[in-house]
């Protein structure tokens, strides 16, 4: 188990959704208990039915007891231990997102020993918008995992210039999360992908279709690494460019 999974905040979260499935479950039961004295005509029928259910609704009533116990401790406890973070700087990337990316090695080798075929691309994914969404889904369709590599804050910056990005990368890890399509995504602060393309290896380095595999950089690199290159064509009139460029026109009455 690593340390993240010990923080305070994700052991809370988990046993509130226990605590959350207990609560129910106790609903369902009395819900069971109010049927049977209405519906069943003698007592006998109605020990028959209320016994097990009435020892399943102390059964759970102690447990819900015992987690609502722990819930009020576990914080003290914790907060002992390891003070929270001031909110500013409490990180709240989702699970897909993978912060070191040598750890995406463990991840692939399962995958590959599982057969999956692995496909990589990159990108700002500054504002996502239906071209993204299309060109992401296409990309997965070409294998079983897909790697999305997501330029950091600084490496838009000295790409795109200084008023980019709009989203900062926690904001762009966060929505890129949501999109099915997607099973791991991890933040590199160089200008092109080269280094997490020598650990990830995928099968598949899916780009755009504003390259070319000559105009493309890393073209020879993923089949150095025994991949194939893949251009997708982009949905035309799609772009986070042209969205940005739209805003300031609304914005100066135009």
């Amino acid at each position: 188990m690593t340390d993240s999974a010990l923080q305070p905040n994700n052991i809370d979260a988990c046993l509130e959704a226990r605590l959350l499935d207990v609560e129910n479950e106790l609903d369902k039961l009395r819900d069971k208990m109010r049927y049977v004295r209405l519906e069943t005509r003698s007592n006998s029928q109605r020990l028959a039915y209320l016994e097990p259910i009435t020892q399943d609704l102390k059964r759970i009533a102690l447990s819900a007891e015992e987690l609502r116990k722990f819930l009020s401790l576990s914080q003290e406890v914790f907060e002992d231990i390891n003070p929270p973070l001031p909110q500013s700087l409490t990180p709240s990337f989702p699970q897909k997102y993978v912060p070191n990316p040598n750890d995406l090695v463990t991840h692939i080798a399962a995958d590959r020993k599982a057969g999956r075929k692995i496909v990589f691309t990159n990108g700002c994914f500054d504002i996502l918008h239906a071209g993204h969404v299309s060109y992401l889904n296409r990309a997965k369709a070409l294998g079983d995992i897909l790697i999305i590599g997501v330029n950091s804050d600084n490496s838009i910056r000295r790409l795109k210039g200084a008023t980019r990005p709009i989203n900062p990368l926690e904001d762009r890890i966060q929505v890129l999360s949501g999109l099915g399509c997607v099973d791991h995504l991890v933040a590199f602060d160089e200008d092109t992908p080269s280094n997490l393309l020598r650990i990830v290896r995928p099968d598949i380095y899916v780009k755009g279709g504003d390259y070319t595999k000559q105009t493309l950089p890393e073209a020879p690199l993923v089949e150095q690494l025994g991949g194939v290159v893949e251009l997708l064509p982009f949905i035309e009139n799609r772009s986070t460019s042209k969205i940005i460029e739209r805003i300031c026109q609304l914005k100066n009455g135009q």
